[in-house]
């Protein structure tokens, strides 16, 4: 959770989206990704 709210606040601001950015290679990107579809997946489950 700690780092969506980091993504969300990265966004915001300039210097944080600039830093963010370049952050963002293929594979942070990918590992990312790849986190919060299994973490959809297992909210879906609770829901259903």
């Amino acid at each position: 959770m700690v780092t969506a709210t980091t993504f969300n606040i990265n966004t915001r601001y300039d210097d944080y989206k600039n830093s963010f950015w370049k952050k963002c290679t293929p594979e942070y990107t990918k590992e990312w990704r790849e986190k919060i579809i299994l973490n959809r997946k297992w909210i879906k489950k609770l829901i259903d």
